[in-house]
């Protein structure tokens, strides 16, 4: 009874640590964000202190400052839109990027309690000033008690000061042919990275989103029929289809039946075509049975490499889902939610660029 007494004592009268402590030592913290005072109090809406760095939430601080916020929990990539500016927060990672821009941060951004955070200064980084101050006497002038959250004393959006800038869509010469850029990235082996790059009205090239994707078993560089390897280079996305239903598409999408071959036979007036057995009178032809494929083409597009037909150099490349492969026949494949992102959002000239990083 005595020991437990003892240790009750001890417990009352002893510094507590983890993350009840740094809540407590930050609970008069203030930030300050292009004239903005932002102050966080209570557990799930603190600033806290992580090995020695200011950390801060990112949802409630994009709902300050009005900024659109999703998070994607498969790829672990927070999508954060101000005003025309686009800016991607990849969990565990020490860089964003900045409308397709990689720039770096002084610290990773982590998972604490389930919530994002980043350091406090890549608010800078994402083109905003920043000022954090532990004991700033605005705590009392804006008047923080209770349940607090936070404070917008302009009640405004905030715009950066940073000037506009185009993805990185722009640097390729693909971007003077079309409005619509999927950019495929080899990043080693079967990996790639995979992102949609659009056109605004204001001639500004913007990166909706990016994603991680997968190519050919032998990498890159195709050379002949069945070789395992994705072609290089810029090329038109033009017949979308899938098992599944259309999901919304731009192009004219058609719904894959048993019918349904892409022939791979170059001595056939129609290789490299979707055709349709029944308009051919015949039972099947050489080549994919498209519904075969479940969970691989659920939704696909036709990338237009030897669209002209040249026997041997390949057929069959397409942009479609990846099911749980990680490696392709010499397609290139992302996950069946993007596939669908990009059907709803391609037009009939969108196109794709192939190439090493």
């Amino acid at each position: 009874m005595l020991g437990w007494l003892i240790i009750g004592i001890w417990f009352l009268l002893c510094p507590r640590t983890g993350y009840a402590a740094q809540e407590k030592e930050m609970k008069q913290a203030v930030l300050c964000v292009d004239g903005y005072s932002i102050g966080f109090l209570e557990a799930n809406a603190a600033l806290v202190k992580y090995n020695g760095n200011i950390m801060v939430p990112l949802d409630y601080f994009c709902r300050v400052i009005r900024a659109e916020y999703t998070m994607d929990e498969e790829e672990k990539i927070c999508q954060i839109t101000i005003g025309e500016n686009e800016i991607q927060i990849f969990a565990g990672k020490k860089y964003l990027l900045f409308n397709g821009i990689k720039k770096k941060l002084t610290v990773k951004s982590r998972r604490i309690h389930g919530t994002l955070y980043v350091g406090w200064k890549a608010i800078r980084t994402m083109g905003m000033s920043a000022k954090y101050d532990k004991k700033s006497s605005r705590t009392k002038e804006l008047g923080y008690e209770g349940a607090v959250l936070a404070v917008n004393t302009k009640n405004e959006p905030i715009q950066l000061r940073q000037k506009k800038m185009h993805s990185k869509a722009v640097t390729f010469s693909s971007a003077k042919e079309t409005d619509q850029l999927v950019l495929v990235r080899c990043t080693g082996g079967s990996k790639a990275r995979v992102s949609l790059h659009e056109r605004l009205s204001n001639g500004r090239w913007k990166q909706r989103f990016e994603c991680n994707g997968y190519i050919g078993a032998n990498g890159y560089g195709k050379e002949r029929e069945g070789d395992k390897k994705t072609p290089l280079g810029a090329y038109h996305l033009t017949e979308a289809f899938g098992i599944l239903d259309d999901p919304g598409a731009q192009l004219k999408y058609t719904k894959v039946t048993p019918y349904h071959y892409w022939c791979d036979d170059s001595s056939l007036p129609y290789y490299n075509q979707l055709v349709d057995v029944r308009d051919l009178g015949v039972a099947s032809v050489s080549g994919e049975h498209l519904i075969d494929y479940q969970g691989y083409y659920n939704y696909g597009v036709f990338i237009d490499y030897n669209v002209e037909g040249i026997a041997g150099k390949g057929s069959c490349i397409f942009l479609h889902c990846c099911a749980k492969a990680k490696q392709t026949s010499g397609c290139v494949s992302i996950s069946e939610k993007k596939m669908a992102k990009i059907l709803r959002k391609i037009r009939e000239g969108a196109m794709i660029v192939i190439y090493t990083a």
